[in-house]
């Protein structure tokens, strides 16, 4: 058994070269002494070793601006708007820019969604403006059909008084007997 004295490889005893270096190898000496040798050890880290930490006590990096969080940040501004000029409908042109907000706050959620996808970012914003949007069109669609219902019946009503008071004027009230 014996090491090779260029690298401190181990050398098998038939080797005249080193399996490690190729360096030549003496034949070994015949002494009743061991023989110390000293290699020079180097460490060569594989795959699986542990990598150090740079600095374990640095800040987070911060978070990137994503194409979708302009969108969702619209959409939710908008959603929130439509309920608020919902609040504020008593006419109904307030229910049509009502209308107006909650279709633009569907439409950019939606496009905010989808760049979220693409980008695989979180679609957060997007989702909440397109439930506002939402829920501010089918109260504004139903507030425009009340006061829609409420105009029909106010002039059929109005009609309806008048073709009465139109018939009043044919008779003759003074005739009348008991009045």
């Amino acid at each position: 058994m014996a090491f090779c004295t260029n690298c401190g490889a181990f050398v098998p005893d038939d080797s005249k070269f080193c399996e490690n270096c190729g360096a030549p190898v003496a034949a070994p000496e015949q002494n009743d002494e061991p023989v110390r040798v000293e290699a020079e050890v180097t460490y060569q880290p594989t795959e699986s070793t542990y990598q150090p930490v740079e600095n374990a006590y640095t800040a987070a990096p911060a978070e990137t601006a994503s194409p979708s969080k302009g969108f969702g940040i619209a959409a939710l501004v908008l959603g929130i708007l439509s309920i608020v000029f919902l609040c504020l409908s008593w006419h109904p042109v307030f229910a049509l820019i009502d209308l107006v907000l909650s279709i633009f706050a569907i439409v950019l959620g939606a496009v905010g969604m989808s760049r979220a996808k693409k980008s695989h970012a979180s679609a957060g914003l997007a989702i909440a403006g397109l439930v506002c949007g939402i829920v501010g069109t089918v109260l504004s669609l139903g507030f425009l059909v009340c006061w829609a219902a409420c105009a029909v019946t106010a002039v059929s009503a109005t009609n309806g008084l008048k073709s009465m008071f139109d018939g009043l004027e044919g008779l003759d009230l003074e005739n009348i007997p008991g009045l």
